[in-house]
C-alpha cells in the first residue's frame, strides 16, 4: 500500500472514531440522567449526574479530532514523502594533487642548519609522511626519510647530492623536497611566538625536473607556520625549549602534507601546553 493510501485509510478510520465516541456521549449522558447502574461519580451532591462520563469522553473525542487533524496535515504536505539531504564538503582543497601511484619521499633540506637538531628534522620528515598515508595522498609506496637522511649525512664531508640523485638512491620516483628557511621560537628575542618559514618542491626523479610548484614560483611554494603559546615567555629550561621546537616541527610536518589533499578546516593553532 501506497504512503497516501495509507495515511487516507488512517484518516477515514479516526473520523469514525469521533462519530462513534460523539454516539457514546450522547447515550452515556442519556443512562447516567436515568439513574442507571455502572456509573461512579466522586461527589453526587457537587456535580452533575454523568458529568465524569461527559469528560472522559469529551477528552477521547478531542484525541481523536487532534489524530485526524495531524495525520491530515502531514498527508498534505507531504511531509511522510522522502526527504533528501545534500552534505557539503566544507574541506580545504590540496594545494596540489601528487601524481598518486609514484613511489615518494620526503626530503627535508637543511644543509643551512635552521633546524636546532636532527631530531627536529626527523619530525618533519616523519610527520609528513604519516599524514601523506593515512589520508591516502599516494597510493604508491611511500619511502622512509631516514634512508635519505642516512645518505645526506655521509655527503657531509664531500660534493652534495642533487635531490634528484638522492631520490634516486632510495627508489624514489618523486620528491617532496622541503627547505626551511627560518626557525625560531622567539619573536623580536623578547616575546614567545614559535614560527618557520618553508619552502616546498615536488621534484620527478625519472624526468629530473620539477612538476610543482609552477614556473611563476621559482623558489618553491613558500607559507608560514605559527603557533600560539599560552604565555608570551620564552622557555626557561632546556626541556621546555626542546619541546617546543618539536612541537613547532611536527606542525611544519603537518602543513607540508596538508597540501597535497583535502584537508579539514584549521581551527586556532592548539597553544603549546594546553590540554
Amino acid at each position: 500500500m501506497s504512503v497516501r493510501a495509507s495515511t487516507e485509510a488512517d484518516v477515514t478510520q479516526r473520523t469514525r472514531a469521533m462519530i462513534g465516541a460523539s454516539g457514546d456521549l450522547r447515550t452515556a449522558e442519556t443512562r447516567s440522567t436515568d439513574g442507571a447502574p455502572g456509573v461512579s461519580l466522586a461527589s453526587p451532591s457537587s456535580r452533575r449526574p454523568g458529568s465524569s462520563v461527559r469528560r472522559a469522553l469529551v477528552a477521547r473525542l478531542g484525541l481523536a479530532a487532534i489524530g485526524v487533524f495531524s495525520v491530515g496535515t502531514l498527508a498534505s504536505c507531504n511531509i511522510l514523502g522522502p526527504v533528501m539531504f545534500i552534505a557539503s564538503d566544507d574541506r580545504t582543497p590540496a594545494v596540489y594533487e601528487l601524481p598518486p601511484k609514484k613511489a615518494t619521499v620526503v626530503i627535508v633540506d637543511d644543509r643551512n642548519s635552521r633546524l636546532p637538531s636532527r631530531t627536529a628534522r626527523d619530525k618533519v620528515a616523519e610527520t609528513a609522511q604519516k599524514n601523506l598515508l593515512a589520508n591516502k595522498a599516494v597510493s604508491g609506496e611511500v619511502i622512509d626519510s631516514e634512508s635519505v637522511q642516512g645518505i645526506m649525512s655521509a655527503d657531509r664531508f664531500t660534493r652534495p647530492r642533487s635531490v634528484t640523485a638522492l631520490g634516486r638512491a632510495v627508489g624514489a620516483q618523486q620528491v617532496i623536497w622541503v627547505t626551511v628557511d627560518s626557525f625560531s621560537l622567539v619573536e623580536d628575542q623578547v616575546r614567545f611566538l614559535p614560527t618557520a618559514t618553508v619552502r616546498v618542491k615536488v621534484i620527478d626523479v625519472e624526468q629530473d625536473k620539477r612538476i610543482f610548484p609552477g614556473p611563476d614560483q621559482a623558489e618553491g611554494h613558500t607559507f608560514t607556520v605559527q603557533i600560539r603559546t599560552r604565555s608570551s615567555e620564552p622557555p626557561k629550561n632546556e626541556a621546555d625549549r626542546v619541546r617546543a621546537q618539536n612541537e613547532l616541527a611536527e606542525r611544519i610536518g603537518l602543513r607540508v602534507a596538508e597540501m597535497f589533499y583535502k584537508s579539514k578546516p584549521r581551527e586556532a593553532d592548539r597553544k603549546i601546553g594546553a590540554s
